[in-house]
């Protein structure tokens, strides 16, 4: 490489044996600079530059065959950014050669060697590399259940969740299997189906198998912190086929201490609740939770209508349109008609009994900004040019800004102008048009009558 820089200096020109190497840019970057006395990096780390530019436009663009030369390229620097070549690896060889299995084995081999810092992250996707060659989860399930065996790798939750999610997979699949069978055997006479009652057995005894195996592997798995929807769904889901309800609620419970701040967590345990008919006010107490992290909930809906039948409906009521001022300062409810009718319905209902100084701080902390956020007078549309549901929308907020600021306030009054208005204008083109009267029996003389009299006064 020397040679060739002084090469260079001296004569200032590439050679043509030169022309399609890959380090020409760098070196030639380097002659300028050092032409021009500019301080650079050193060609190793300018060679590795741009060998990563050069595969990242590689990448970007699909072109995994220029993508593999670069790797190649890159062999020197894969200690040091061993999650590169990792990341990169598997994504060039599953498109270069899409089919080659031994080449994908050996790669995920000798990047289990440098990669020692993401051996469980490369073990999880090798597993998910197998289930989509394969089309099945086999293989994938021996290589985490063999995995596991080692200690290393047994604390892993991340290891033992997937582990569990394809033990799940194998019981959905037998339990599927067998329920099929069941409904099948009840067309059939019984004697028929003697021979397949050590199949129906074995089938049974398989998927009570897999279940033991995937709850043994889910369990503890909400004491670590992390997003573990798909796992604890799952692993209710057995739970209740194997009526274990208690434990189910005590998973669901814990898993939404773990995670307050997941509206998941509240939404699993509100519909297990539920399921199981329980009283109102715990209900209320799991919806109260969600709607603190996620006013715009599609569960406040039964947080309304749940406090809407309490024994205290004035309580009832408060804590109902409380919901709906939360949900309603946010952007993502402000075009939601159904949301302002059931408002304004409420709105009306409380203001039927009570004053408006009564909604105290409810109103007060919001009369300052949702008359300009909610009442403008520019955000009246006009009726003619508008869908009549956008216009239902304008009528709903301008029966709650009645409620709220009174009937004089600017956008109730445009809206009721050109509901007037509109009504006038129907009851002008609505009104009976005056039609002649047509009689049957007429005193003019017929045509051969007045023939004659014409024949007469001539005569």
């Amino acid at each position: 490489m020397a040679t060739v820089w002084n090469y260079w200096l001296a004569n200032r020109v590439s050679p043509p044996w030169f022309k399609s190497c890959i380090f020409q840019q760098i070196w030639r970057e380097a002659c300028l600079s050092h032409t021009l006395g500019l301080e650079t990096a050193s060609y190793h780390q300018q060679h590795i530059t741009y060998l990563a530019r050069l595969l990242l436009n590689s990448l970007l663009s699909h072109k995994y065959d220029d993508a593999l030369q670069c790797l190649v390229g890159l062999c020197g620097a894969c200690r040091r950014t061993p999650e590169l070549f990792w990341r990169t690896g598997c994504e060039v060889l599953m498109h270069n050669q899409p089919g080659s299995y031994a080449h994908m084995n050996q790669f995920i081999k000798n990047m289990f060697v440098i990669c020692v810092p993401f051996q469980k992250e490369l073990l999880l996707d090798f597993a998910m590399y197998l289930v989509k060659q394969n089309g099945d989860i086999t293989e994938a399930q021996e290589l985490l259940t063999s995995k596991l065996s080692h200690k290393s790798f047994s604390s892993c939750p991340l290891l033992r969740a997937y582990s569990g999610l394809f033990a799940y997979l194998s019981w959905k699949k037998s339990r599927i299997q067998l329920e099929k069978r069941d409904i099948e055997g009840e067309d059939i006479e019984e004697m028929s189906h003697i021979s397949d009652s050590a199949s129906l057995t074995n089938l049974k005894r398989q998927m009570d198998f897999h279940g033991k195996q995937a709850l043994l592997l889910f369990a503890g798995l909400v004491e670590h912190s992390g997003v573990w929807d798909i796992f604890v769904t799952r692993q209710i889901e057995m739970l209740k086929y194997y009526n274990k309800d208690d434990e189910a609620k005590k998973v669901l419970l814990r898993y939404k201490e773990k995670n307050p701040e997941n509206p998941n967590a509240h939404r699993y345990l509100y519909y297990f609740l539920k399921e199981q008919k329980t009283d109102r006010l715990e209900l209320c107490n799991v919806l109260e939770g969600l709607l603190h992290i996620d006013p715009t909930s599609e569960l406040s809906e039964e947080y309304i209508k749940l406090k809407m039948h309490e024994t205290d409906q004035s309580k009832g009521l408060l804590d109902a349109l409380a919901a709906f001022f939360i949900k309603l300062d946010h952007a993502a409810s402000r075009q939601c008609i159904k949301d302002w009718e059931a408002f304004s319905d409420t709105l009306h209902m409380y203001f039927a009994t009570h004053e408006k100084n009564s909604l105290g701080e409810l109103w007060n902390d919001r009369s300052d900004w949702w008359p300009q956020y909610h009442f403008r007078q520019d955000l009246v549309p006009s009726k003619d040019q508008v869908s009549e549901t956008d216009w239902q929308l304008a009528q709903h907020k301008a029966d709650a800004a009645r409620w709220l600021l009174g009937k004089k306030n600017p956008f109730t009054k445009a809206v009721k102008r050109q509901e007037s208005e509109d009504n006038s204008s129907y009851s002008d083109t609505a009104s009976p048009r005056k039609r002649k009267t047509i009689t049957l029996f007429t005193d003019s003389p017929s045509p051969l009558k007045r023939k004659k009299q014409k024949w007469l006064q001539i005569a």
